[in-house]
């Protein structure tokens, strides 16, 4: 099949949602560079969610969308060769990284560049080599710290990424089976039941398991789907995310490099480790980086 649309028309279609979802973020952000430190994330994180919640619905759908479209670009750019891709993703990344001191944003840098090294070493055990540089990571890591007598590099890998989703999952079992689940009456359902509680499911664990009202305990989609219909919900949010990347699959496979695919939905895929499903299809960008991703595929067909 013959390319519909140029690579040339591809990228200025690209830079121009990215150029608007800056500008609509520095709007209201302003624009600085500033890196800070790990240990300093959490008071920025604070800061930001106070001025995202005062903002409106615009800037907290721009930000993180704009993070998606970074990612994209870094990946597109470092396999197309298309320096200009690379060092706007790039700088884009860490200009979310500094006012919102979310650090998925600044890893999906090493987690874009994780995908492209993995899948080209081979794709066809891709979830064991995954597995195993996981390990890897959590040795060295360990083997650091002890050498340099912290914890900085531990916590944020081995209790962050891999220890808190699932101790989070537990909470929320043990609690949702104790209590009356919340029916997405907190969500698009709030027509059809009262929500039950005072305050929303993941400030509930946070309340009852770190004695903290103001801590978002944000937990995956399967405990996501315990606390809205118990096993029913952890079945149907899984065919729900099936029937999603089922899709994605079939697109991806008329592209030329699927790799490039990967790239622009890794950082709202990675989010369903800690988010809700369909926080994450809207609010995290899932849905925005299947758009980009499709328009990718479709544009860049295999001859």
């Amino acid at each position: 099949m013959k390319t519909k649309i140029s690579q040339g028309v591809f990228r200025l279609m690209i830079l121009a949602m990215f150029f608007i979802l800056l500008a609509i973020v520095v709007s209201e952000f302003g624009f600085s560079l500033q890196l800070i430190s790990i240990f300093d994330v959490y008071d920025v994180r604070s800061e930001y969610k106070i001025d995202a919640a005062g903002a409106g619905k615009l800037i907290a759908y721009s930000v993180p969308y704009l993070g998606v479209i970074s990612s994209f670009m870094l990946g597109y750019g470092y396999i197309y060769r298309f320096t200009p891709f690379i060092m706007l993703g790039a700088i884009s990344l860490f200009y979310i990284f500094g006012f919102t001191g979310q650090k998925s944003t600044l890893f999906s840098i090493t987690l874009v560049l994780g995908i492209i090294f993995i899948y080209r070493k081979s794709i066809s055990s891709i979830g064991i080599r995954l597995i195993n540089y996981s390990a890897v990571a959590t040795i060295l890591a360990f083997a650091i710290d002890s050498f340099a007598q912290q914890a900085v590099l531990t916590s944020i890998f081995t209790r962050r990424v891999l220890i808190t989703p699932g101790l989070l999952t537990i909470y929320y079992f043990d609690f949702f089976s104790k209590n009356d689940p919340v029916l997405l009456s907190h969500s698009f359902l709030s027509s059809l039941s009262n929500y039950p509680y005072d305050l929303r499911p993941p400030f509930l664990i946070g309340r009852d398991y770190f004695n903290s009202s103001s801590m978002s305990a944000n937990a995956n989609f399967l405990a996501d789907g315990y606390s809205n219909f118990r096993y029913f919900g952890m079945l149907l949010f899984s065919i729900v995310l099936g029937f999603i990347l089922r899709f994605i699959e079939t697109y991806s496979n008329i592209s030329e490099r699927k790799v490039v695919i990967l790239c622009g939905i890794a950082l709202p895929v990675f989010a369903l480790t800690n988010s809700a499903l369909f926080t994450s299809i809207l609010t995290h960008g899932l849905a925005f980086g299947i758009i980009i991703t499709f328009i990718y595929a479709t544009s860049q067909q295999k001859n």
